[in-house]
């Protein structure tokens, strides 16, 4: 009852995104003249699709980053490690699932394939605690690049008070998972339904939370996850400065760091907007005019940026049909 409730609320937050994430994008479009935005895309031919080089350094860092949230010596294959990641990722920008639905998929796909269901868990519930993480490390480096464009100290003080809540959303978000809050919940949910067999399942989640603790137990290897995921979310400037220049406004490479921090932490927080669509968008414009981008560039580079989770997310997306039809298959044939 409690998880049907949970996906309603997940699959309704979602979908009301995407609405409003489209209205948003269809409005600044409009405002700035569909045929003009389309004109700027179109002069830069194929050449367009070079920004999906960049999905390249970001699976592979962020692959890295994962593997080191599991048990030294238990960690899965990297090949393993990257198809799952590539799969959520694609599942969570292609689909509204509040950039959610991605991460079970990748779970479960991973305990299948190592059978070691408990790793894989524990595993991607502190991959996202990481991405969290890496926010306030992403908004100090927006800041610092903000002040090198407009430095005003009011400013600095909104910019700033962000990053402290950023940094204590993250905080309780760990003191959470270490109370041990899946058996918790695990262990309330089994007494409102009063049905037999819960009890295995509350020892499950203690489990879990286990594994969880004994992660976080190993700070140098949450410190370096960290690290490389920071590093990934960092290359992604790289395609805001090669969008730029392709759509001949050439911008420098911190002014593409100032975009795409801002709009990653602005991203992360509206995370029931799908893709972050809009969210994206009006960022970029409101940004992109502290560094003399007109309005229809800065949307037009906005949704260059788009090209590599389109040809990096369709794949993924026939990847995951791919697994789970040989998966069906096999079981069937068994």
């Amino acid at each position: 009852m409690t998880a049907t409730v949970t996906r309603s609320a997940v699959k309704t937050a979602s979908w009301l995104g995407l609405s409003i994430g489209l209205a948003i994008v269809v409005g600044l479009v409009a405002w700035q003249g569909a045929g003009t935005v389309v004109h700027l895309l179109g002069s830069t031919r194929w050449t367009l699709l070079l920004v999906a080089v960049f999905a390249v350094p970001q699976l592979l860092l962020s692959t890295s980053s994962w593997r080191l949230l599991f048990p030294p010596g238990d960690e899965p294959r990297f090949s393993l490690a990257l198809l799952g990641l590539w799969i959520g990722y694609s599942i969570n920008l292609m689909l509204p699932v509040a950039s959610i639905g991605g991460d079970v998929v990748r779970a479960r796909l991973l305990a299948i394939w190592t059978g070691k269901p408990r790793d894989a868990v524990a595993s991607v519930v502190v991959d996202k605690t990481v991405l969290v993480a890496t926010l306030p490390l992403l908004a100090l480096i927006g800041i610092a690049a903000l002040l090198r464009t407009v430095p005003e100290p009011g400013s600095l003080t909104v910019a700033a008070g962000g990053v402290v809540l950023l940094a204590v959303g993250f905080a309780i978000l760990v003191l959470v998972q270490r109370s041990g809050v899946f058996a918790f919940v695990t262990a309330r949910a089994a007494r409102l339904a009063r049905r037999p067999g819960w009890e295995g399942l509350v020892a499950r989640a203690g489990n879990l939370d286990e594994a969880i603790r004994n992660l976080y137990g190993r700070p140098g290897r949450i410190a370096a996850s960290c690290g490389l995921r920071t590093l990934a979310r960092l290359s992604l400037s790289g395609e805001v400065w090669l969008a730029a220049r392709l759509l001949g406004h050439p911008i420098t490479l911190l002014d593409a760091v100032l975009l795409k921090t801002f709009v990653i932490v602005a991203r992360a927080v509206a995370f029931p907007v799908p893709a972050g669509l809009g969210v994206q968008e009006g960022g970029f414009v409101a940004l992109g005019a502290l560094i003399g981008l007109p309005p229809d560039v800065a949307l037009a580079t906005s949704l260059a940026t788009r090209v590599r989770e389109i040809v990096s997310g369709v794949p993924g997306l026939i990847a995951w049909q791919y697994v789970e039809g040989r998966g069906l298959w096999r079981r069937r044939a068994a």
